[in-house]
């Protein structure tokens, strides 16, 4: 039996290893715990410990994710801390690295919440084509929220400047705690059956996430839902997200805010009464005198009946003037075309035989003119092709592709073979440009090398 060879690992590569696996088994945890050892360093990373009775971890939260705090973390608090699973492969040690930290049982809460949130959004609660639009201009505000605090007071102080004179109903509820839901429910069922109200604002001041739970019940949220009247959610501070927030018809980021939206500013309305007064004074000063242009022209087209009487006849004796000037001259004119006719009527016939025997002798000339021509051009082509013929039996034809003509001197006789001239004898040769004398040093039936 062969003996496998043992998988030899390098620090390296198991350190590695269970990083791979460490950060992708818990890429998402909650974990609770109690911490100890909290420090912030020079970079605003925050390193504490998170231990119960048994263990403890080692755990950051970098510089991003610690200033999101609600509050600042101390030794002994008890928090639960959502994040992940993470392997410092440098010291071979693994820490939780902390994206949220809120006090114990936060983690239960705002897992619940989202997944009301998931619930409501999947049957359209959320949806922002059900908001229902707020009144142009309120005539009966509801304030629904705790007498406590400085949120009513916000309210008061913010509608006094801008439209103090809308009513506004205060409906008293508690904002958190036990009874905060039942309140609440109640405060807008009364709101409702009374009809005075056409906005409600639910308002409250910031908090924890356990002081702002009431705001995240299931039956607040469907009741906020199907109010006939619209609703703005004024809860906690701008960063604070409800269920409520969101299943509003308008979310609001505080309840200054809320009661900005609600009430409008009376100086702008004034303002803008002002300028649509004078925008319709100018409107109809200018429909004013565009009526008094028109009338005027009325009247100025307006006569006395025996005036128009008598611009109807002078009219009618100008037409009947114009129509006989008209029909004399319609008559010359026919009796000039018919003239002119006749007469072009006799030219014609008595010049029809001429022009059928101009066309003849046209016809003629044209044959006779086509067959010259074709005549000449087949001369044309013979004459090109003899003067070919010529060229290429021209002795000069052939001194131009290299020979020569050898004639004896004095007597001129053209030389054909060896035997007809001899040693010592004067030659003379033509060539294609010019001539050369030449003496003769030998004869032969063929050429050699000396």
């Amino acid at each position: 039996m062969a003996i496998q060879p043992k998988k030899l690992y390098s620090v390296s590569e198991l350190t590695d290893a269970i990083k791979a696996l460490l950060e992708e088994r818990y890429a998402f945890i909650w974990i609770s715990g109690e911490i100890s050892n909290c420090k912030i360093a020079a970079s605003g990373h925050l390193y504490f410990t998170l231990k119960d009775a048994k263990s403890q971890i080692s755990a950051v939260m970098f510089r991003g994710s610690a200033r999101r705090l609600r509050e600042q973390l101390t030794d002994g608090m008890r928090v639960a801390a959502m994040g992940r699973l993470g392997v410092y492969a440098p010291r071979g040690t693994y820490q939780f690295i902390a994206e949220f930290v809120e006090t114990h049982g936060t983690g239960e809460l705002l897992v619940a919440v989202e997944a009301l949130k998931q619930k409501l959004s999947a049957e359209g609660l959320l949806d922002p084509r059900t908001k229902k639009a707020l009144p142009t201009m309120a005539h009966c505000v509801a304030v629904v929220t705790s007498l406590q605090g400085s949120v009513i007071r916000d309210i008061l102080q913010v509608s006094g400047r801008r439209w103090p004179s809308i009513p506004i109903e205060v409906v008293p509820v508690a904002v958190q705690g036990p009874s905060a839901v039942t309140e609440n429910l109640a405060a807008i069922e009364m709101v409702v059956e009374r009809g005075r109200a056409d906005v409600i604002v639910l308002a409250r001041g910031g908090g924890s996430i356990e002081d702002l739970m009431a705001f995240n019940d299931e039956a607040l949220a469907r009741a906020i839902s199907r109010c006939p009247i619209p609703v703005v959610s004024a809860i906690g501070h701008e960063t604070d997200t409800t269920i409520a927030d969101l299943v509003a018809d308008l979310r609001a980021p505080t309840p200054s805010a809320a009661a900005e939206l609600v009430f409008p500013d009376r100086h702008a309305f004034t303002r803008r009464l002002a300028d649509l007064r004078n925008r319709l004074d100018a409107v109809l000063v200018s429909r004013i005198d565009s009526k008094r242009a028109v009338m005027k022209t009325v009247v100025d087209r307006l006569k006395h009946p025996s005036r128009r009487i008598e611009d109807g006849r002078l009219r009618l004796d100008d037409l009947l003037f114009r129509m006989d000037t008209r029909l004399k001259s319609l008559v010359n004119q026919n009796r000039e075309r018919f003239s002119w006719r006749l007469e072009r009527f006799n030219a014609i016939i008595t010049s029809d035989i001429l022009r059928i025997n101009k066309a003849k002798l046209d016809d003629y000339l044209i044959n006779l003119l086509k067959n010259l021509e074709i005549n000449i051009l087949h001369k044309a082509t013979r004459l090109q092709h003899l003067t070919e013929r010529l060229q290429a039996l021209s002795p000069l034809a052939i001194l131009q592709r290299g020979y020569s003509i050898t004639r004896t001197l004095p007597l001129g006789q053209t030389l054909r073979r060896y035997d007809q001239t001899a040693a010592g004898e004067a030659v003379e040769i033509q060539l294609a440009v010019g001539y050369l004398n030449a003496t003769i040093t030998k004869t032969g039936t063929k050429m050699t090398d000396e």
